[in-house]
């Protein structure tokens, strides 16, 4: 299991209060179930829920964060689990609904990769249907090609024959046709 090691006295080495502020509610974000869900389907586990609930009592209670007055004494970050229509992502907003354009591509990369794999299992059982024999050897394919190229040339040889005789059989009708007028 990883585990995030976070200064008690975190105000001290991150004075911008923006930025300490990003790191609670990405620290709060590791164990919130609508966004660490993602990353099961990346691999990853969830944490126990000792562990969670440990680690998210010292995210709230154990830090010291810092926060000013002007913002009453809470983080200006927060999530949006629900699309809010008229106000919109707002500055210190993190969406989970809407998508960036990196997210758009992540998703078709990812998406991209699973038509890949079918596609090369695919051509795995082509090339196994077509070069592989029963007894799981490979096949001549050359020998093969080589005895289609033989059909093929007496087939068009044997056409040929066929369309010349009809031509004679044809002309020699004409011939007959126009002799026995006179």
């Amino acid at each position: 299991m990883s585990y995030f090691y976070v200064r008690t006295d975190i105000h001290r080495f991150i004075p911008d209060e923006e930025e300490r502020g990003l790191l609670k509610l990405f620290l709060e974000a590791m164990y919130d179930d609508n966004y660490f869900g993602a990353c099961e389907d990346l691999g990853f586990s969830k944490p126990p829920e000792a562990v969670k609930n440990m680690a998210v009592s010292g995210i709230e209670n154990d830090l010291d964060w810092d926060f000013s007055v002007a913002n009453g004494e809470k983080n200006m970050w927060t999530f949006e689990y629900d699309t809010d229509a008229y106000v919109g992502q707002g500055k210190y907003v993190i969406s989970k609904k809407r998508r960036s354009l990196a997210g758009v591509s992540i998703e078709d990369i990812a998406g991209a990769e699973k038509r890949l794999n079918a596609d090369v299992d695919f051509l795995k059982e082509s090339f196994h249907e077509m070069f592989v024999t029963e007894e799981g050897e490979l096949r001549n394919v050359w020998d093969e090609l080589e005895a289609e190229k033989k059909n093929t040339r007496a087939a068009l040889i044997l056409a040929a024959l066929s369309w010349t005789m009809w031509m004679c059989v044809f002309v020699g009708w004409l011939v007959l046709k126009l002799t026995r007028r006179k």
